[in-house]
């Protein structure tokens, strides 16, 4: 890896006192140091390190020489035309050359390290190792915040050092809060800070330290920041660079990531949403496209129908989101479907299903998304169905219950009958003959078996539990249930009666 000779200095000033130095570029041109003990010294991308005495004859003309000297003064000539660090005479020059070797080193390492992490698809985990690896270039705290304005991944400096309020964690991650969220989302100044291609500074008038930033973007799509905190020392120009080149490797890995997951699911979910538009399956196309995810057409499936918010659709970031939920459920494919996020889950078992279904609850209530699921099912082919229930647990489940984040169609079925019974009749129209006659007798007498009857009903005709809710003797409760049983014609023993008297109970 190239270092830079302000890198450098900073390193040896740790060590050795510096007795000055002259340095006016700060970009990372430096791909070896060398000993120099005479002869030609022409390249730039060398650092040359000798005694006063040893200094080279001549300088070239259009090159910048690098140069690190031990020596009481430099000529006129080396002061106003290289860029160099000098130490006292009696300075030990092979320790300042086993400090600069040791300093090559570890940087490359480090681009070794970033080069074996972002050459693959990129988890979470890769993330907060990135950051790990990268924590000594820095010595300010890293993390990395998603187009959700959630910290995926921070490293131990950023944990330490901080300084964050209690409303900036939340189960026991640090997040932006809520509030500071909502306010960012509609800000136009932000927006405009998300399209930024270079570095930037944010003041800490925003977050507890001054940040410097750098946006990743997958395309033209904003989908990660880079951010360092200053939260240990002061920055320097060295920081930004440093910031830049890394960000390189972090985007080339995401990228590839996303890329990758693109291309695993395009064809598939292509095919998805043709079946949900069109209803018609070609089975053995679908069948091909699945066997590249190793699913099988005939294993369990679940539709998830995510309804995004405003901001999401506004900001055109859907796409981001889909892969967001495929990351999330792992073996899942996800894709955009009239301004909604269809995923389609190849069903786990056991304890993995119930925590990914716990994190698919927390992903939904932090974006202010709502959602629908479907019955598990079996057979891909079956989208088109499956897909509508989802649709309908979203709809119907928002009227019935309207705070509630995610609504399951098994929830909201009984609610989806009653609405179709009532599509050609009215619900008085559907009532049961058995409900119609004992109405009928207590508007003329002043009775109460229609309230006796639905609370026996409510109670799985448990005549002691009636009563006790009625607050009445069980023999009242005996002599009523046989009146009903005399007026209304009949004997409470067929399902098919039961059953309409309990709908019709709903209805009404």
């Amino acid at each position: 890896m190239k270092l830079s000779l302000e890198i450098i200095r900073k390193h040896l000033d740790k060590h050795f006192i510096i007795r000055g130095f002259r340095i006016n570029n700060e970009k990372l041109i430096l791909e070896k140091a060398l000993f120099y003990d005479g002869g030609d010294a022409s390249d730039c991308g060398t650092l040359y390190i000798c005694d006063r005495e040893k200094l080279p004859d001549r300088i070239p003309e259009k090159e910048m020489l690098s140069l690190i000297v031990v020596g009481k003064t430099l000529p006129r000539v080396f002061r106003e035309r290289t860029e160099w660090i000098l130490f006292d005479e009696d300075t030990d020059l092979y320790n300042v050359w086993n400090q600069i070797i040791e300093l090559f080193d570890r940087y490359n390492r480090w681009e070794r390290e970033m080069l074996l992490l972002t050459g693959k698809q990129m988890t979470m985990t890769d993330m907060e190792r990135f950051l790990a690896i990268s924590s000594f270039a820095f010595e300010n705290g890293l993390s990395i915040l998603d187009a959700n304005f959630k910290i995926v991944a921070e490293d131990q400096i950023n944990i330490k050092y901080g300084d964050y309020q209690a409303e900036y964690v939340r189960e026991n991650k640090r997040d932006m809060p809520g509030s500071l969220v909502s306010e960012l989302k509609f800000n136009e100044q932000y927006q405009e800070i998300q399209k930024k291609k270079d570095c930037f500074y944010y003041e800490e008038d925003i977050l507890p330290h001054r940040c410097l930033c750098k946006n990743i973007f997958i395309g033209e799509q904003f989908v990660y920041r880079l951010i360092l905190t200053e939260c240990v020392r002061p920055f320097c120009h060295t920081d930004e660079i440093l910031l830049e080149y890394c960000t390189e490797f972090l985007e080339h890995g995401i990228g590839q990531t996303d890329v990758m997951l693109v291309q695993n699911h395009e064809r598939l979910t292509a095919l998805l949403a043709e079946i949900i538009r069109s209803g018609t399956v070609n089975r053995t196309m679908l069948q091909a496209e699945a066997e590249k995810m190793s699913w099988g057409l005939e294993d369990g499936y679940q539709v998830f129908y995510v309804q995004p918010s405003a901001q999401d659709v506004y900001f055109s970031a859907l796409d981001y989101q889909c892969r967001e939920l495929m990351r999330l459920f792992g073996d899942a494919a996800a894709f955009v479907y009239e301004a909604a996020i269809i995923c389609v889950i190849h069903k786990a078992s056991g304890d993995e299903e119930r925590n990914r279904d716990a994190d698919f609850t927390v992903y939904v209530r932090e974006n202010d998304f709502r959602a629908g699921t479907s019955n598990t099912f079996n057979g891909l082919y079956k989208i088109h169905d499956y897909y509508r229930q989802a649709q309908l647990a979203l709809s119907i489940g928002m009227k019935e219950n309207p705070m509630h984040w995610i609504h399951a169609f098994s929830d909201v079925t009984f609610g989806y009958i009653l609405n179709k019974m009532t599509e050609d009749f009215s619900a008085k129209e559907l009532v049961s003959p058995v409900f119609l006659r004992l109405k009928q007798y207590d508007d003329k007498n002043g009775t109460e078996y229609i309230r006796t009857l639905e609370t026996y009903l409510e109670n799985n005709m448990n005549v002691v539990q009636t009563a006790n809710q009625l607050f009445v003797h069980r023999a009242t409760v005996i002599y009523r249930i046989k009146r009903i049983c005399e007026i209304g014609r009949t004997d409470l023993k067929d399902k098919r009666e039961l059953l309409h008297l309990g709908i019709t109970f709903t209805l009404l």
